[in-house]
């Protein structure tokens, strides 16, 4: 697959071009892709997706996180047959443009776009007065083809990256990865940590988890992991994410799994974590023989969930 991290000097190959955030890759997005890929193939063409990053919201939002971080949604879209990205930043110049001089400058003369596709509520240009209605005013009489995906529903929602964003603050995971069509997860290198688990017999690897993206509601949950390196590999767990109250005063937030049947030093490795349901929230205990009593259960439950799984 081709990578591009800027419109200049780009071949005049014909294109399709699908046009999005793709935060998350979510089931939509998904959809939206395969629509392309079907374009593509029918008119003998590139399939290219056009993305931006930073999102605009990540400029202007200063509480704003991602589903996904950039170099997975790429592999993402690769895995999804999508034979080149262009990824480039919604900053002030390109959020300013004129939707007009959008599809002129960038669409027809850099892309040589022979096809679109694009979501049912997709918006471009200044103040997103664009819309996929003004794309296919202006292209259908090049003959040149506009695909708008009406809205893509998991029973009666309708699937999109800020509902996806709600559901996971809220430690819906279960309904998240429904939506996503994968469990969310997060990765990061195996840091030290107080090793306050290790001394209640529950060890537990500590990762260093990217910052950019949007983390469940504090708590306790069922959860998967594995080594970079292992991705075959898996171990069920019980992760916490939050503060540790019975052990110490930190306000820092961590997230670190205790991975049942496992017991080797993976410090310094990349560690990512699957998460599945929220098990309980974070409490203050009475002394450490009561954590362990909770942990012990917490375990047990994780097992029950897995064993249940569908």
């Amino acid at each position: 697959m081709i990578i591009h991290n800027s419109l200049e000097e780009l071949s005049k190959t014909k294109r399709v071009v699908v046009l999005g955030n793709f935060d998350g890759i979510h089931l939509g997005h998904q959809n939206l892709i395969l629509q392309g890929r079907k374009l593509a193939d029918e008119k003998n063409a590139r399939l290219t997706i056009l993305t931006f990053y930073p999102q605009w919201q990540a400029l202007h939002k200063p509480d704003f996180k991602y589903l996904l971080p950039q170099n997975e949604k790429i592999h993402f879209m690769e895995n999804l047959k999508v034979d080149e990205v262009i990824s480039v930043p919604c900053d002030e110049k390109f959020a300013s443009t004129e939707p007009a001089a959008f599809i002129q400058d960038v669409l027809l003369d850099k892309l040589n776009v022979c096809g679109v596709v694009v979501g049912f509520n997709f918006s471009f240009g200044r103040e997103a007065k664009g819309t996929p209605e003004f794309l296919h005013e202006v292209l259908d009489p090049l003959q040149i083809t506009v695909h708008i995906e009406p809205p893509f529903e998991y029973g009666d929602t309708v699937v999109s990256s800020s509902l996806i964003r709600r559901q996971i603050r809220a430690g819906n995971m279960i309904l998240v990865k429904e939506l996503l069509g994968y469990p969310y997860h997060l990765c990061g290198e195996v840091v030290h940590g107080a090793q306050n688990g290790r001394a209640m017999n529950f060890p537990t690897a500590n990762i260093d988890f990217n910052k950019s993206l949007i983390l469940p509601s504090l708590g306790v949950y069922a959860a998967r992991a594995w080594l970079v390196d292992e991705p075959e590999n898996k171990y069920e767990g019980v992760l916490n994410i939050g503060t540790r109250p019975t052990v110490d005063d930190s306000p820092k937030i961590t997230v670190e799994i205790h991975m049942l049947d496992f017991d080797r030093d993976i410090y310094g490795e990349r560690l990512c974590i699957e998460i599945y349901h929220f098990l309980r929230h974070i409490s203050k205990f009475r002394n450490l023989d009561e954590l362990k009593t909770t942990i012990s259960m917490d375990v047990v439950n994780a097992k029950k969930f897995f064993s249940t799984e569908v």
